[in-house]
């Protein structure tokens, strides 16, 4: 008897272990991604891949209004979906990796085409959450959340043998008043295309090399790792830096738009520059369509320009 329900055990085990086709799921819109290990605050979050932060990986990280975590899946065949981030738009795809060195082993965004590693399996589970897989790792591996300060993966989010780690469950939040691209608006080979803005900005710490996209998508904000914060062109051509204030640049270590409407920049506690716009606390970032970077209340009234 005792061996009988151990192989019932067995075979419900591999029932339920059964991969459910992606084209039973409706997947119609945009969404958070969250891990049942990491929790409701936490995010997937693509990233440049090209970016020194994570290995140019995709991570978790506290939920904001940032493009990065903004995912919609894209069918490609009965079975599989491509993932894309608003952020990097429908000529970007996640694709799995098979370890190593490339982006640490993990994750990645990279130039949608015709390989196994961009082709996801979005497996329901009894409890509501998701397992996603690739064919490329077809045997057996599921991806899974990291926390953004282990050295595992380069803290990023990768492949590993399925099993019963919370890590593993992903939970998809729809997130409402967000429109998605149409499916077939990029494909394999194209150009990633800018996501909608990342602007206006309040209250925010700034992620090192992150690029914060500006109104149309024709300019975006980093702070940078070797401390400057700087506007670009969507062609990457600086075209306003905090290293032209004059500052010791070099040793901010943190950018914060704060809540009393001050943009600030620190070495660790100590502030090394600042917008001097503090006193206002509904003011916001704006990044606009000419590049231009400002500090504004409600109604539109400019507390600070770049200009």
């Amino acid at each position: 008897m005792r061996r009988l329900l151990s192989l019932f055990s067995a075979l419900l085990a591999l029932l339920l272990a059964s991969p459910v086709h992606a084209q039973q799921l409706d997947l119609p819109n945009v969404y958070r991604l969250h891990s049942e290990f990491r929790g409701p605050d936490e995010c997937l979050e693509s990233s440049v891949a090209s970016n020194g932060n994570h290995a140019g990986a995709s991570f978790m990280d506290a939920c904001q209004n940032v493009t990065g975590q903004l995912w919609w899946f894209e069918h490609d065949g009965d079975e599989f979906y491509r993932m894309h981030s608003l952020y990097r738009g429908p000529g970007e795809c996640l694709e799995s990796n098979e370890g190593g060195e490339v982006h640490a082993g993990a994750v990645f965004m990279d130039a949608c085409q015709d390989v196994t590693g961009q082709l996801w399996m979005v497996t329901p589970t009894s409890d509501g959450s998701v397992r996603l897989k690739t064919p490329l790792h077809r045997a057996g591996e599921c991806l899974e959340s990291s926390a953004a300060a282990n050295d595992h993966h380069d803290g990023a989010s990768f492949m590993t043998p399925c099993d019963n780690y919370s890590g593993q469950f992903w939970i998809l939040e729809e997130v409402a008043g967000v429109e998605r691209p149409a499916d077939g608006s990029g494909g394999a080979g194209d150009t990633a295309e800018m996501g909608p803005s990342d602007f206006p900005i309040s209250a925010t710490e700034f992620v090192p090399d992150r690029r914060y996209m500006g109104t149309g998508g024709t300019h975006y904000l980093v702070f940078q790792t070797d401390g400057n914060l700087v506007v670009y062109t969507a062609d990457d051509r600086p075209i306003w830096a905090l290293n032209e204030s004059g500052r010791d640049w070099r040793a901010n270590t943190r950018a914060v738009m704060q809540s009393d409407g001050n943009l600030v920049t620190y070495a660790g506690e100590t502030p090394i520059w600042a917008s001097d716009t503090w006193g206002h606390p509904n003011a916001m970032l704006v990044l606009l369509e000419d590049g231009t970077l400002q500090v504004v209340v409600d109604g539109g009234d400019v507390l600070w320009s770049s200009e």
